[in-house]
């Protein structure tokens, strides 16, 4: 039985509307997800997902609506929304000069996570991802699929109550993607919660879908 003091309300839009000069991309969507909830934002591309999500990590405000998120309001609060959300952007840049070890150390670091927790996470998640002989390599040559595994590891080093990923599986072998969903899985067994996006409806199999 789920711990009711996981079921508070963790993401909550109302009547959300944002426009891109006069064309209107989100017409007053409201939904709510709970504590401990993995939830998939389904629908095709130019849908208003990732408008949708950016509004959600403080990236854009909203024309009209309520946002809060972890329980404070958007835009209003977004520095502290940001401080307490991991966000893998759909396309994001990566500094090629890094290797994956030193890039996830500098993030880490940004977040203000200790040394000794921030070393562990960063092994138990390379390790998982299957990038750990690989750590030491530029990103400049990693693959697509590689560095979408190493942008989901950047995202949770600081141990985000809130994880809000665009499109994040969709560059990921069949085996990673098992493997990022059995992670989700467990992050959210632990209380923190969820959003991701997709086109492909199959992604979303065992969750809770919006849109």
């Amino acid at each position: 039985m789920r711990n009711p003091a996981l079921m508070s309300s963790a993401i909550r839009v109302d009547n959300l509307r944002h426009r891109y000069g006069r064309s209107e991309v989100l017409n007053g969507i409201s939904f709510e997800i709970q504590r401990g909830q993995v939830t998939a934002l389904l629908g095709p591309n130019g849908a208003g997902k990732s408008t949708t999500l950016k509004i959600l990590t403080g990236i854009l405000p909203a024309s009209e609506g309520l946002v809060q998120v972890d329980g404070l309001e958007l835009p209003e609060r977004a520095f502290e929304v940001k401080q307490r959300i991991g966000y893998v952007p759909e396309s994001a840049d990566l500094y090629e000069s890094l290797s994956a070890l030193e890039f996830l150390e500098l993030c880490g670091r940004l977040h203000d996570v200790e040394d000794v927790p921030l070393r562990s996470r960063i092994d138990a998640l390379l390790v998982g991802f299957g990038l750990a002989e690989k750590r030491n390599l530029r990103l400049g040559s990693y693959s697509k699929g590689m560095r979408q595994k190493v942008m989901i590891s950047a995202a949770l080093l600081h141990n985000p109550n809130v994880i809000i990923l665009d499109e994040p599986l969709t560059s990921l072998d069949v085996e990673s993607a098992i493997v990022t969903k059995s992670l989700l899985a467990s992050l959210a067994a632990e209380g923190k919660t969820i959003l991701y996006s997709s086109h492909v409806p199959t992604l979303s199999n065992g969750f809770a879908t919006v849109f």
